[in-house]
């Protein structure tokens, strides 16, 4: 990771779910911010509706084993 991202640890060491906490607080942001400038919802419902399918994936799996 570069320098100037915001949890940047020297020894470059990062938990994977550290990095989707980061990353997943970072896009809803980013989609917040699209959408207040477009006057609509369309970004954050797309985020919902992709969390949603991953979950609904993630729950198909652990049903399957």
């Amino acid at each position: 990771m570069s320098k100037i991202f915001p949890d940047y640890k020297e020894n470059g060491n990062y938990a994977v779910t550290d990095l989707d906490s980061w990353f997943g607080k970072e896009t809803s942001r980013l989609a917040s911010q699209f959408d207040s400038r477009n006057g609509n919802d369309s970004y954050v419902k797309n985020l919902n509706l992709t969390a949603l399918h991953e979950l609904a994936q993630k729950h198909s799996q652990q049903n399957n084993q």
